[in-house]
């Protein structure tokens, strides 16, 4: 299992670092007016519905919450990526 994680880890690492995915995180961010997103819209949005798991479009993404990659919040039974939090963390990783 923990070779499994590992290999998950690594994966997730270069998928975020590809220059692809952070131009269209950006853009996302800049022109979202709304804090919060589905875990379906933001993989639309980023581009990694194409990289997706299960029926809902949602698997990486969801890996990501899971392991806490990504800011999410939870909203009754629903849980949202928190794209203020992102900003912040996307702030905190550049040193600004």
């Amino acid at each position: 299992m923990s070779d499994l994680k590992s290999t998950l880890t690594n994966e997730i690492e270069k998928v975020i670092s590809s220059s692809e995915f952070q131009g269209r995180l950006l853009s996302l961010l800049a022109s979202s007016p709304v804090p919060v997103m589905t875990k379906r819209k933001f993989a639309r949005e980023t581009g990694l519905d194409e990289f997706s798991t299960n029926e809902h479009g949602d698997g990486v993404v969801q890996k990501f919450v899971e392991n806490k990659f990504i800011p999410s919040v939870k909203f009754g039974r629903h849980r949202m990526i928190d794209l203020d939090g992102l900003r912040i963390q996307i702030a905190n990783t550049r040193g600004e």
